[in-house]
């Protein structure tokens, strides 16, 4: 979304513009975190395919969606499991259409990593993220990541490298794109491993030394025009 933004500005006339994206800590969020522990708590076995969305649970994060893919999946591969991390107005309306899913609650920190890296795929459904730092987060943990190719995700995800993107609004490919990467163990693990390499993009040590290499040229150009 920063490079659409970029491009935006670019068309308005503005000059000299350098897209520097938000950062992600790749040391808090790691699939090292994984915890067998966890996902034992959740019922979950090596074997399981565990779905985790993160997420304030309101209606303008397209959560019953995140349901129903979770549930196609189920129906193809019954043991899976479905977490939601968060808190929200929706909480009540979700576990009564939800009532298999594990709802884990608001969680920060080293608590909220471990959360991530112990699922094996994260469902992010939402039309309405500017960004939505809960993508680069999951990444980080080595998730594989279902969205819309739209914002913020259509620029990170590339689909069959580091999750599957679904064209914006068709449910069903994002239905579809949950059940590949539930079902199909190899595609699972190529994305997992391009979700970490990508986010590694974002660790805030890069991020860093993209803003101070930009600050540095702007000095220098400034010191060639004295």
């Amino acid at each position: 979304f920063p490079v659409t933004i970029g491009r935006e500005l670019v068309r308005e006339g503005f000059e000299k513009l350098h897209v520097v994206q938000r950062g992600v800590d790749t040391h808090v969020f790691s699939p090292v975190k994984r915890s067998n522990a966890l996902r034992a708590s959740w019922g979950a076995t090596k074997a399981t395919t565990v779905a985790i969305c993160v997420s304030r649970l309101a209606a303008e994060k397209n959560l019953h969606l995140v349901i129903r893919a979770f549930q196609a999946l189920k129906a193809k591969q019954p043991d899976s499991k479905l977490v939601f991390v968060g808190d929200g107005p929706l909480l009540e309306q979700l576990k009564a259409d939800a009532p298999d899913a594990i709802f884990a609650g608001f969680r920060t920190g080293e608590d909220l990593a471990a959360h991530y890296a112990s699922a094996d795929i994260f469902m992010f459904a939402s039309l309405t993220e500017t960004f939505g730092n809960v993508t680069i987060e999951a990444m980080a943990s080595g998730l594989p990541i279902v969205a819309f190719n739209h914002a913020a995700a259509g620029e990170i995800i590339e689909s069959r490298v580091n999750g599957i993107l679904a064209n914006a609004n068709d449910e069903a490919g994002f239905m579809e794109a949950s059940i590949k990467l539930g079902q199909d163990l190899d595609m699972r693990s190529i994305c997992a491993q391009g979700a970490r390499e990508k986010a590694l993009q974002f660790s805030w040590e890069s991020i860093v030394k993209k803003t101070e290499d930009v600050l540095y040229g702007v000095c220098a150009s400034n010191q060639s025009m004295v």
